[in-house]
């Protein structure tokens, strides 16, 4: 194919996905953090419109011919660093941890950790509380190209345990002389890691990102949140940081556990009147190098610094995805599809776009499972005994406390899903998308080539997103119309219970009035009867 009718292609392409953007954006013009779920189209449409933007979204993902100049990339170098195994015992020595670094270390500096071992990581699987044989780690490198390539632990090393051999992927950056090329950026990407690379995460990355934020967002039970306006922020590390935290629910997965200092359902058995759930949190981070931020003035009448600092999204960067979650739904392959990325913000918005569509995997799965739990089988319709069951409540009421925990279910599911709506619309607003905010990631050169292909990928990254707000959306309506059936089915629990208890009241009394006359009857027939009673017989009209 020739270079003209290649870029005729292109140009073809481009104009399409401008019209769908234009289109879509004038069908969510009502969409907003104040948006009533009732205006939400019905699947059909959404599944079709959904159909129409796969074609953006494969068009960035798995072409980047566009994007063949480097100078679009990237090109700066991400500052090296090393660290070695002692440096790491003296970490954990002697770092002043706060609460939520003492509880996730737990089983690493108490008295009886880690620390006192001669291997600070296991050398064969260990106890549950270990978690090393939970743990699941993706480091890429990113070049001046853009493309992620998989960092692997080399050497003799690798016939270590899996936390020794993570270890060594995360120690280094731009450290290896083997190393093809420069690293501009890098991803990590941590699912359940045990304590110990806990600790390795906050050594490697406490001068970067604030690692004492980051484990109180995953150990505290707050709700989701966004961190991303930081420009005049007091903490240095804090002005280059964007972070976002997610704080919902999942069902714990088989041969999963959850963290010791995570909520769960105290029976984690898995039953068809028992679904283990277990609160879950994710954390996606991004840090940007730049050596030489833009001051700006703080004009808040209440700020506490006069001045703050932005930072140019062109800069170095690092992503980190630290993901707690006791199943086995996450995404694994988010950076494997060939995607090459341009800068830190996209790589970041990439990683954050798979953690709204694992959280909406879990949202559906947790959505069935209740569905099947307080709804009746189709057996339902043809056994008197099942019927019997569902309208009548037992001496346990195992019924009212099944739909009492399936209603409440729903209802804290929803909260957390408004939550991820609304921090993310109130975040990314239309100045932010335009590269117009002024903290947030602006695009301090007025005109470039580079900036224009980042305004195109920002413009299908929204579509993307929109189009999972809209499914997020679409399961609060869904769980709201679940618990009302849910209290269509207590009503008619407690209607055949109480017209049961008012038969059975009625029975009593019968029995009671009965067991009275014979009484009468006993005692007036009786040859021993005293006369003043069979007086009192004889007024009462015995015989």
């Amino acid at each position: 194919m020739s270079v003209e009718a290649l870029q005729k292609q292109l140009d073809a392409l481009q104009r399409s996905q401008d019209q769908l953007l234009r289109t879509i954006t004038l069908s969510n013009s009502t969409f907003g953090p104040s948006s009533n779920v009732g205006n939400i189209r019905q699947r059909e449409d959404l599944n079709s419109e959904s159909a129409n933007a796969v074609s953006a979204d494969t068009s960035t993902l798995s072409d980047d011919s566009d994007d063949e100049d480097e100078s679009c990339f990237v090109q700066a170098e991400l500052p090296p660093q090393s660290f070695d195994h002692e440096q790491l015992r003296e970490h954990l020595k002697k770092y002043d941890w706060d609460q939520y670094g003492r509880e996730i270390l737990s089983t690493v500096v108490t008295d009886r950790g880690r620390l006192h071992k001669p291997h600070l990581f296991p050398m064969h699987p260990g106890p549950a509380e270990d978690r090393s044989h939970y743990s699941h780690f993706q480091v890429y490198d990113v070049g001046p190209d853009g493309v992620p390539e998989l960092v692997e632990a080399s050497g003799k090393e690798n016939a270590m345990s899996k936390a020794a051999e993570t270890w060594h992927c995360i120690r280094d950056i731009g450290a290896n002389s083997t190393q093809s090329q420069k690293v501009v950026g890098r991803i990590t990407i941590a699912r359940e890691p045990a304590p110990i690379l806990f600790g390795a995460l906050h050594l490697t990355m406490h001068n970067t990102f604030d690692m004492d934020e980051i484990f109180e967002y995953l150990v505290g039970t707050e709700s989701s949140s966004a961190n991303m306006h930081r420009a005049f922020s007091p903490d240095i590390r804090r002005q280059k940081t964007f972070v976002f935290n997610f704080e919902y629910y999942t069902i714990i997965g088989d041969d999963c556990q959850p963290a010791q200092w995570q909520r769960s359902d105290a029976d984690k058995t898995s039953s068809e009147s028992h679904i283990p759930l277990s609160r879950c949190s994710a954390v996606v981070a991004l840090a940007l190098y730049d050596p030489a931020p833009k001051r700006i003035k703080n004009k808040s009448r209440r700020a506490r610094t006069k001045y703050g600092w932005v930072q140019d999204i062109w800069s170095p960067w690092q992503v980190l995805n630290i993901q707690c979650n006791p199943d086995w739904i996450s995404t694994t392959d988010t950076f494997e599809s060939g995607h090459r990325y341009l800068n830190g913000p996209e790589a970041f918005l990439h990683a954050l776009l798979t953690e709204y569509k694992d959280a909406i995997k879990r949202y559906e799965k947790i959505y069935d499972r209740i569905t099947k739990l307080v709804t009746p089988s189709l057996d339902f319709l043809f056994s008197s005994e099942l019927r019997d069951k569902r309208l009548f409540e037992g001496k346990d009421f195992a019924w009212t406390r099944r739909y009492f925990w399936a209603h409440q279910a729903f209802g804290n599911v929803n909260d957390s899903i408004r939550i991820m709506v609304d921090m993310f619309e109130d975040t990314f607003t239309e100045d932010v998308w335009e590269g117009k905010n002024k903290t947030l990631w602006p695009l301090l050169e007025e005109e470039s080539n580079r900036n224009e292909h980042w305004l195109r990928r920002l413009r299908v990254l929204r579509l993307q997103f929109e189009r999972e707000i809209k499914e997020l959306r679409l399961l609060i309506r869904q769980n709201n119309d679940r618990r009302r059936e849910i209290d269509a089915l207590q009503n008619h629990l407690f209607s055949g219970t109480s017209i049961q208890e008012s038969r059975k009241s009625v029975e009593l009394s019968d029995i009671t009035v009965n067991q009275g006359y014979n009484i009468k009857y006993v005692v007036c027939a009786s040859p021993f009867t005293p006369s003043w009673t069979g007086q009192f017989c004889s007024i009462n009209g015995e015989s």
